[in-house]
């Protein structure tokens, strides 16, 4: 298991990471805009 960490496997992983925190930043910028619309929408739903 700790063969398969080579610096091959590193340096793809590496490349990869740019790409990962982009996705993630995204999903959580959507997050941001997405809760505050569903909460707002129950409200409105309630009321």
């Amino acid at each position: 298991m700790a063969r398969a960490w080579t610096k091959q496997h590193l340096n793809e992983w590496l490349r990869k990471l740019p790409f990962v925190a982009f996705l993630f930043f995204l999903a959580k910028g959507l997050l941001w805009l997405i809760v505050p619309l569903v909460l707002v929408a129950f409200q409105a739903a309630d009321g």
